[in-house]
């Protein structure tokens, strides 16, 4: 646990390199000793968040969507809901605009109806994901995206992120600006 927690600091801090290096011992250390359940799929998230700000669209989307069926499974919806906002934001920066807004606007509507939101160290990388997105595809076609994500079903949200997420590895990421 402490190896996790030290990564949130190197994370919320910016060492990304860092923080992926502590989750992955953190990860591997619990793997060994036969942990299972949502502590393993938070360090899968938080993997993907970190291979996120580094700029690894692939990598991001393979932890995100490892986590996001470990908290389907499970029944953890917070945690589906903060996959389905990882891997909205990694569409969105492979050049899946459309598809991207969709998934946020589904994690959105699931945050609200559990009381939440994202944590604090998700939220730069996705408000950074959506100004761009608003760019790209302009406030209509943006709010319009967000509010079809935001009438999925949470079930079809992650069918959804498991299918656009297969393509992010042959996706070229956007530039950023």
């Amino acid at each position: 646990m402490a190896l996790a927690d030290l990564g949130e600091v190197a994370r919320a801090t910016g060492e990304y390199a860092r923080a992926a290096s502590l989750y992955q011992e953190s990860l591997e250390l619990r793997s060994r000793r036969g942990f299972r359940g949502p502590a393993l799929a938070s360090l899968e998230h938080n993997l993907g968040a970190a291979a996120l700000a580094m700029g690894e669209c692939a990598s991001a989307g393979a932890h995100f969507l490892e986590a996001l069926q470990e908290f389907a499974h499970l029944g953890e919806r917070r945690g589906v809901a903060d996959c389905l906002s990882g891997l909205g934001t990694v569409l969105l920066e492979s050049g899946q605009a459309r598809e991207g807004v969709r998934l946020l606007g589904a994690a959105a509507a699931a945050f609200e109806a559990l009381g939440s939101e994202p944590w604090p160290s998700n939220r730069r990388a996705q408000a950074h994901a959506i100004a761009g997105a608003q760019g790209i595809l302009g406030q209509a076609a943006f709010a319009a995206a967000w509010q079809e994500g935001w009438c999925l079903p949470v079930e079809e949200a992650v069918a959804l992120a498991c299918r656009r997420t297969e393509d992010v590895s042959s996706a070229t990421p956007r530039a950023s600006g």
